[in-house]
């Protein structure tokens, strides 16, 4: 997409609860939001991969673009959603580089999305020959689509 093209989607769309698009440059820039800013390429991108992001931004901060950029997805049973990972729960993902229980390695919840959950773990060589972390280590993180995670049934 050209950037004048860029800047005519950018001024149709909606901008709700004080929340930012614009270009900067070749960069199509998102802000405003409680996690941040986020930007994709002008030139690398279409329309609608700009409508996807967008849509995506905003309900990732509680906002909706209202009924004329309906979600792609149905809503989830309330069954579901009571049963949602929240931050703090504790998981286990899929990993390759973890050897141990099939590759599935444990982890805390630090925030969840409806399609991916940001999740905290540390690395096996981390821990001292007791199985204790050194005061003060901080946890690596790592995003996981909601099929690669599951809770951890703690015994």
């Amino acid at each position: 997409m050209t950037n004048a093209e860029a800047d005519a989607l950018i001024a149709t769309l909606p901008k709700p609860g004080g929340l930012q698009l614009h270009r900067e440059g070749d960069q199509i820039v998102m802000e405003g939001g409680k996690w941040g800013a986020h930007s994709i390429s002008a030139m690398a991108s279409s329309g609608a991969r700009l409508l996807v992001h967008w849509r995506g931004y905003v309900e990732n901060n509680g906002q909706t673009l209202g009924p004329d950029y309906g979600r792609a997805e149905l809503p989830r049973p309330a069954s579901e959603v009571a049963r949602d990972l929240e931050p703090g729960d504790k998981v286990t993902f899929w990993s390759a580089s973890y050897s141990a229980k099939g590759g599935w390695r444990p982890g805390t919840v630090v925030r969840a999305t409806p399609k991916r959950v940001l999740v905290a773990f540390h690395y096996k060589y981390e821990y001292d020959k007791h199985g204790r972390l050194p005061p003060g280590a901080e946890p690596s993180q790592t995003w996981r689509k909601r099929d690669e995670v599951r809770r951890r049934t703690i015994r």
